[in-house]
C-alpha cells in the first residue's frame, strides 16, 4: 500500500481538561464513515516565539469544522460529544497528528514499531513488536494472568511473551491509536501447548472485552502458528487481546512477532514502520456556532490553545503555614502576631491556651520587633544586664502560654520553630510544669519539657527532660550554636523505640536512647531571655512553633525547611519541575539547569506561565509545549546537548540534486538591531544588589546605547554578572554581521510537503528548538548558508484542495559546538573555545 499523503488523525477528549492528554475516551472529529460525523475541512497551527530572547507564546490552532450532525453544539442533547461523561466545555483535549512511514515515504510497515507507544493520555510505553526490549506496553484486562520475558520459545530473534493463564477470565492484551473507517490487519505469533487453544480478539475500546472487530483462534500446538485478523475500526482506540478458548489451567501460551498494518491482508512481520507524529496537543477553547446552506449545515470554526494558556491562569498558592498544616500539627504558634497575646492554634482541638508575658528589669518583648525570611512578623526577645548584676532573678523575661495543654507521646512526637540569635543564653520550648512550679523566676528553663537550652559554654542545643524518665541534651547538628544573627530551623524528634534526634537546617543528628514516660503533658510554651549569669544582653527572634502527634519523615522536615528558606539555591529545572509536578501534572520535560535561583517568596498569587517564564529568563532558557502537549522547561544548554538540536536533521536549499530539500519560495530574511544591546543594567533579586552598567564598549562606540534592563532571579551576584557578560557579547552585534560568522535571522521559510512527498518527514517530526540548515544562493552569487534553531512553525492545511504548507520563523545557532563543563564528549577543550557563560 502505497500514498504520497500521511494519514491523519484528528482527536478530541470530551470527558477531560488540562492537565490531561487525550485519553481512552478520544474521539475522532474526522467521519467515522463516509458521509457520518463531524469533518474537518482544514485547519492551521501557529507555534513558538519570533526572537531567541523572545517568550514561547501559547501554542494556537484552528479546526474549521463541517458539523452537519450539530454533534458541536452544546444545546444538542443527543450529540455523542455531549452525552453522560462527554460534555462540549471549554478547554476539552485536543490532538491533531498524522502517520506516515520516514524510510519508505509511504504508509507501509508495522505500526507497533518502537517509535510508537501505547501512550494514551501521556503514559509512554514503546511497542517492543518482537519483546526484545521488553513487554511493558502489555497489561491486564482482566483476570489475573502472569506476564513475563521469555527466551523458552521465540519466533523473531531470541524472545518472546509468556503468558500464564489461570483461569477463563484471564485477558491480557494492550492498546493502540486507530483511526475510524480504514481497514487494519493485525497479526501475532502464537506457540501454544498440546490440548489448548488461545483466540486473539482485535476490539474497540471502549468494550475491548466484547465489542471485537474480528478475531482468530489458534489450531495448531507445540508449533508456532500465525492468527491474523482484519476489520475496520469504529473508534480511534483498539485493543489486541488474548484468551485462553480451551483446554486446562494453568497453561502457558507464548506470543511473538506481533503486527499491526493499514492493509487488508498480513505483510511478513517486520519491526519497522509507520511513526505517529503529533502535530498539535492543546485543548478546544472556543466552540463558535456557524451555519451555511441557508442555515441547513452547521459550521464549526474551533479556537484552540496549548498546555502555556491554562498555565497562565493557574495561581500558584504556597505558604509556610499550608506547608505545615498539610502534616497535621496539633499546636502551631506562628509567633506573628502584631501585639500581646500571641496566637496559639490548636488544629486539632483541645483547651485553648492563653499567652502572657513576664518581663524582667530592662526587659521586651517585642511582637512584630522582627521579620522572618517571608517577610512575615516575628517575636523578638531582649533582656539586658545594664549594671553587671549577678544572679538576679530580676533578669529574666518570659513570653509563655497558660491553661492549655497537649499530651506528647515520646515514642511518636515533633517540635520544630525557626529562631534567630543574635546575642546571649536563650530558652525556649515547651514545658511540663509541675503543680506549684514557677517558670517566669527559673533562669535555667523548666524542670520538664522539650525544646532548646544554652549550654555553659554558650552554645545553644536540645535537650529533653521526662518527668518520670531519663532526660538527654546535646549540641545541635550543622550550627556551633553560637549567635550569627541568622535564622535557623531547628527540630527535636522522638522517633520510637525510646530514641531521639535533633535536626538542624536540614542537616539530622545522631540518634540519642532515652528511658521515657508512657506520655507527658506539656502545658506551657515558652521563650525565655536572660542575662541571669552576668551575660550583658540576650537578643533573639522565634517563628512558627508547631509541634505534631507524630514523628515527620525527614522528607517531610526537608519540605518544611525548604518553605522556609524560599527554596533558595534551588537550580532553575529542579523548580520548575517541583512547580509544574504540583500545579500541573508529570506530562513535562525539564533541564535541571545550571543557575541557583532566589527565594521564591514572591511566587504567592501569581500565576505558573509567568513565573516559568521568569525562571526560564534568569536561566537563558525557555518554557514551551511541544506537539504531543508536554510543557518543556530548557535550561541554558538544552539546545547544546538535545539530540534534534545538537546537530543538523534537514539541510533545506535550492540544490535538490545534492539532498537539499526545496523550499517553497526564498527564504525571508532580516537584519535589525531588535535585540542588539551595547548595555545590560541587571538586578540580583536574591540579594537585591543591582549590578554595576555592563557595557561592551565596541558595541556602544558602534551605534550607542542600546540597553537591555533585567531583574533576575538568581542566588548570587556572580551568576547575574555572568548573564550580563552573556548578553553583551552574544548580542552585540545584529546576526549576519561581520564577526558573528553567522548568517542574518530568517523571518520565513515555507516548504510544500503536499506537493513534494520528500518534505513529510520534515514537515511531520521537526519541532521547537530543532536545528536544521538553510542554504540560499542569490542571483548575484552571493551564498548564504548556516544551521539555525526553529523558533516558530505554522502549519496551514485545506483537505479539500489538499494543500499543506509549513512556514518556520528560524534564529541562528551562534555556538556551532557547545563547550560543557563536566561532559565527556562537550568538556573536552578545543583551539577555539571561549567561555560564553
Amino acid at each position: 500500500m502505497t500514498r504520497a499523503y500521511p494519514l491523519m488523525s484528528i482527536v478530541a477528549d470530551f470527558t477531560a481538561g488540562p492537565p490531561n492528554l487525550p485519553g481512552l475516551n478520544q474521539v475522532s472529529l474526522l467521519p467515522t464513515v463516509a458521509g457520518k460525523g463531524t469533518n474537518v475541512r482544514g485547519w492551521s497551527v501557529s507555534r513558538g516565539r519570533q526572537y531567541e530572547l523572545d517568550v514561547v507564546q501559547a501554542g494556537m490552532a484552528s479546526l474549521d469544522m463541517v458539523d452537519s450532525p450539530e454533534w458541536l453544539n452544546p444545546v444538542n442533547a443527543t450529540s455523542p460529544f455531549n452525552i453522560g461523561s462527554n460534555q462540549l466545555l471549554p478547554y476539552r483535549c485536543v490532538q491533531i497528528g498524522a502517520w506516515w512511514n520516514p524510510a519508505t515515504q509511504n504508509l507501509a510497515g508495522n505500526l507497533l514499531n518502537a517509535t510508537n507507544s501505547a501512550n494514551i493520555g501521556g503514559t509512554f510505553n514503546p511497542y517492543y513488536c518482537s519483546f526484545e526490549s521488553g513487554i511493558g506496553f502489555v497489561g491486564t484486562l482482566s483476570g489475573s494472568p502472569s506476564l513475563t520475558q521469555s527466551t523458552a520459545q521465540a519466533f523473531d530473534q531470541t524472545h518472546s511473551l509468556a503468558i500464564g493463564f489461570t483461569g477463563a477470565s484471564d485477558l491480557p492484551g494492550f492498546g493502540f491509536l486507530t483511526v475510524p473507517g480504514q481497514t487494519y490487519t493485525m497479526s501475532a505469533y502464537v506457540y501454544v501447548p498440546a490440548g489448548v487453544t488461545v483466540t486473539a480478539k482485535f476490539s474497540n475500546f471502549p468494550g475491548a472485552l466484547g465489542t471485537t472487530i474480528a478475531s482468530a483462534t489458534s489450531t495448531v500446538t507445540g508449533a508456532w502458528q500465525r492468527l491474523v485478523m482484519t476489520g475496520v475500526p469504529s473508534g480511534c482506540v483498539g485493543v489486541c487481546s488474548f484468551q485462553q478458548a480451551s483446554g486446562s489451567f494453568p497453561s502457558t501460551v507464548y506470543v511473538d512477532a506481533i503486527q499491526l498494518e493499514l492493509s487488508s491482508t498480513a505483510s511478513p512481520f517486520t519491526i519497522t514502520g509507520p511513526t505517529f507524529y503529533p502535530l498539535y496537543t492543546g485543548y478546544i477553547e472556543r466552540y463558535p456556532q456557524r451555519w451555511d446552506m441557508s442555515g441547513f449545515r452547521g459550521l464549526k470554526p474551533l479556537e484552540c490553545v496549548d498546555a502555556l494558556s491554562p498555565l497562565s491562569r493557574t495561581e500558584i498558592t504556597q505558604s509556610y503555614a499550608a506547608t505545615i498544616a498539610a502534616d497535621s500539627p496539633n499546636l502551631v504558634i506562628p509567633y506573628n502576631d502584631k501585639s500581646s497575646p500571641q496566637t496559639v492554634q490548636l488544629p486539632q482541638g483541645g483547651q485553648p491556651f492563653i499567652g502572657y508575658t513576664s518581663l524582667g528589669t530592662n526587659g521586651q518583648v517585642n511582637f512584630s520587633g522582627d521579620t522572618f525570611l517571608d517577610g512575615s512578623e516575628a517575636v523578638s526577645l531582649l533582656q539586658q544586664n545594664l549594671n553587671g548584676a549577678v544572679n538576679s532573678g530580676s533578669l529574666i523575661t518570659y513570653q509563655g502560654t497558660l491553661q492549655g495543654q497537649i499530651t506528647m507521646n515520646p515514642q511518636a512526637f515533633t517540635i520544630e520553630c525557626w529562631v534567630k540569635l543574635n546575642a546571649g543564653m536563650p530558652y525556649f520550648g515547651a514545658a511540663s510544669l509541675k503543680n506549684g512550679e514557677n517558670l517566669n523566676t527559673e533562669p535555667y528553663g523548666p524542670s520538664f519539657g522539650i525544646g532548646w537550652e544554652t549550654f555553659l559554654s554558650g552554645q545553644l542545643g536540645w535537650f529533653y527532660s521526662d518527668p518520670n524518665g531519663t532526660g538527654a541534651s546535646g549540641y545541635l547538628p550543622g550550627w556551633g550554636g553560637f549567635a550569627d544573627g541568622k535564622w535557623h530551623y531547628l527540630v527535636v524528634r522522638l522517633i520510637g523505640s525510646s530514641q531521639l534526634n535533633a535536626i538542624v537546617d536540614n542537616v539530622i543528628g545522631g540518634v540519642v536512647t532515652l528511658s521515657p514516660s508512657q506520655s507527658v503533658q506539656l502545658n506551657n510554651f515558652y521563650l525565655e531571655a536572660q542575662t541571669y549569669w552576668t551575660n550583658p544582653t540576650t537578643d533573639y527572634a522565634i517563628s512558627n512553633l508547631a509541634c505534631y502527634p507524630t514523628l515527620l519523615s525527614t522528607t517531610q522536615v526537608g519540605n518544611h525547611y525548604q518553605r522556609g528558606i524560599g527554596y533558595l539555591g534551588e537550580k532553575s529545572g529542579t523548580r520548575a519541575l517541583r512547580l509544574l509536578t504540583q500545579y500541573w501534572s508529570s506530562n513535562v520535560v525539564t533541564d535541571a539547569g545550571k543557575t541557583m535561583m532566589a527565594q521564591d517568596y514572591s511566587y504567592n498569587g501569581r500565576y505558573m506561565l509567568d513565573v516559568l517564564q521568569e525562571i526560564a529568563q534568569t536561566e537563558h532558557g525557555s518554557c514551551w509545549a511541544d506537539t504531543a502537549g508536554f510543557v518543556h522547561q530548557d535550561s541554558r544548554e538544552t539546545r547544546y546537548t538535545a539530540t534534534q538540536s545538537v546537530t543538523s536533521q534537514f539541510t533545506f536549499g535550492e540544490n535538490t540534486a545534492a539532498g537539499e530539500l526545496p523550499y517553497l519560495t526564498a527564504p525571508e530574511m532580516d537584519y535589525d538591531p531588535t535585540y542588539v544591546y551595547s548595555q545590560a543594567n541587571i538586578v540580583s533579586a536574591g540579594t537585591g544588589t543591582t549590578l554595576p552598567p555592563i557595557v561592551n564598549t565596541a558595541s556602544q562606540t558602534a551605534y550607542g546605547q542600546r540597553i537591555l534592563s533585567l531583574t533576575l532571579q538568581t542566588a548570587n551576584d556572580w551568576d547575574a554578572q555572568q548573564a550580563g557578560q552573556f548578553y553583551v557579547q552574544r548580542y552585540a552585534k545584529p546576526a549576519g554581521a561581520p564577526g558573528t560568522n553567522v548568517p542574518p535571522r530568517i523571518t520565513k521559510l515555507t516548504i510544500d510537503p503536499s506537493s513534494n512527498p520528500a518534505l513529510w518527514t520534515a514537515a511531520l517530526s521537526l519541532d521547537y528548538g530543532d536545528r536544521i540548515t538553510v542554504k540560499r544562493r542569490t542571483s548575484a552569487g552571493v551564498t548564504i548558508s548556516g544551521d539555525y534553531y526553529i523558533e516558530k512553525i505554522d502549519h496551514h492545511a485545506n483537505a479539500e484542495a489538499s494543500t499543506w504548507t509549513v512556514d518556520y520563523e528560524l534564529s541562528p545557532v551562534f555556538v556551532s559546538q557547545a563547550w560543557v563543563l563536566g561532559d565527556s564528549v562537550k568538556g573536552v577543550l578545543g583551539s577555539t573555545t571561549t567561555c560564553v557563560y
